[in-house]
This record gives structure tokens, sequence and C-alpha cells, in this order.
């Protein structure tokens, strides 16, 4: 039953959404799709990668942003010292929620 909520999310978030692009990060083992939709913006992020369990990686992508995880649950976003968001991100993709339409723009290299 969890893989049908994890699809039902999945299409959910992508039916009808626009592909902008991607974010670039030097750890090449995380993957990630930049998405718009009407006035709002997603991307869903994943770590490619064999190595188990949850690795945080760092992003500077503004402070209005939610994460979401493919069952719909929504949590709060670490903050590292320099304002920039730590992501949780595992084998299991999940979403980075924000209200930002240009999302893709924020990101400060």
């Amino acid at each position: 039953q969890s893989t049908y909520f994890a699809a039902k999310t999945m299409i959910h978030w992508t039916y009808s959404s626009e592909f902008i692009g991607s974010f670039q990060h030097p750890d090449k083992s995380i993957q990630n799709y930049v998405f718009k939709r009407g006035s709002e913006a997603f991307a869903i992020f994943w770590r490619d990668s064999e190595k188990a369990g949850i690795k945080p990686a760092q992003y500077s992508l503004g402070s209005e942003v939610e994460w979401m995880d493919l069952m719909g649950n929504k949590s709060a976003i670490a903050k590292g010292s320099d304002g920039s968001i730590l992501l949780p991100l595992s084998k299991t993709p999940a979403f980075l929620l924000s209200q930002n339409p240009k999302l893709e723009s924020t990101q400060q290299v």
C-alpha cells in the first residue's frame, strides 16, 4: 500500500508540470529535477549511490522552501550557519517545495 501512495504523490506533483532544469552540486551522486507548476516550483531530489543511509547535502536556495517525502509528509529543513539548507538525501526521492516559481534561479554557487 505504501508503494501506491508514493506513486500517487509523484503523479500528483509531476502531472501537468513543466520541467525547467536541475541544480548543480559537487557530489555527482546527487540527482534532481526542477519543475514549475502554476505559481509554484518544486524539485525532486535523490542520491544515486549504493551507500545506504541518509547523507545531508548543502544547497543555497532561499528560505521559503519545504521538504516532503513520497508519502506527502512535510518536515522542517535544517539550516546551515551560512543560511544554506541541508537536505537529507537518500536513494528514496523526496520533494523540495517552493512558492517561488523561479526556484531554479535561486541557487548560489
